[in-house]
């Protein structure tokens, strides 16, 4: 049986961990988006990338789709192992600075989402 040399694993996590930074809202809904949107997330814990992670999270048309496709206590897990406190403040910034972008219909559903991750925590 064929075995992985660590070097592919590790190159399969970068590619893995940048394809998730390069998420966008007009991203195809595919197999391979969704993919993106659940685990990318783990990827780039995987290569060390926190910062990349938390601007994911961050990102509220990212974090729409994450809530859609993953169960709460997933994001939550997220954003512990980030060791961020304030996650509901941090959440709270980005709205309040999308309330003057003339595209915030856009983005009312993701706003919704991150709303409710809030109050939950």
């Amino acid at each position: 049986m064929p075995k992985l040399r660590p070097s592919s694993i590790d190159n399969y996590h970068r590619n893995l961990a940048q394809a998730c930074k390069d998420w966008t809202p007009d991203s195809a809904e595919t197999s391979f988006s969704d993919y993106i949107v659940k685990h990318g997330i783990d990827h780039l814990f995987q290569v060390g990338d926190l910062d990349g992670a938390r601007e994911q999270l961050l990102d509220l048309h990212f974090f729409g789709r994450l809530y859609e496709l993953v169960e709460y206590p997933q994001i939550l897990r997220y954003w512990r192992t980030l060791g961020d406190e304030s996650v509901a403040d941090q959440y709270q910034q980005v709205a309040l600075e999308l309330l003057g972008n003339d595209d915030f219909e856009s983005i009312s559903q993701a706003v919704r989402s991150f709303y409710w991750f809030c109050v939950c925590l």
